[in-house]
């Protein structure tokens, strides 16, 4: 009987871990398509409330914070012209996803892995992990 409870208790932590991961992962998914019409909009408004009130953008540096990420986008958005989702993401825990990503901007094409931590149905962080020219 305690065995069977046990085994029983083990199922229901994976399944709800797996749960957790997909979820976070929708989440993740809606919030960097967000994030990408946000920044080819230059819309640092719609950007910022991605975030947490605590969240974090790296991207040359680190920008902490709603009034801190908007100021950095706010400057930075632009000659963004288009921004897409190459992948469906992958989670590489409980709650940061990457994704592979396209980027055209000032006329060069980037590709860039984008790291999302996600808080609830927020960012608690976006990072660019790698940043490199299409060409390269």
């Amino acid at each position: 009987m305690l065995r069977r409870l046990f085994l029983l208790a083990v199922v229901a932590l994976v399944t709800a871990g797996g749960c957790a991961q997909s979820d976070d992962l929708s989440t993740a998914t809606e919030i960097v398509d967000q994030w990408h019409t946000a920044w080819v909009t230059n819309d640092a408004e719609a950007a910022t409330a991605l975030f947490t009130e605590d969240g974090v953008y790296l991207m040359d540096g680190r920008h902490q914070g709603h009034p801190a990420i908007y100021s950095y986008i706010n400057r930075s958005t632009e000659g963004l012209t288009f921004a897409e989702r190459l992948d469906d993401g992958t989670c590489t825990d409980s709650s940061t996803c990457v994704f592979a990503t396209r980027v055209e901007w000032n006329g060069n094409t980037y590709l860039t892995d984008l790291a999302v931590d996600v808080d609830g149905d927020l960012a608690s962080q976006i990072d660019h992990v790698t940043w490199v020219g299409a060409d390269e």
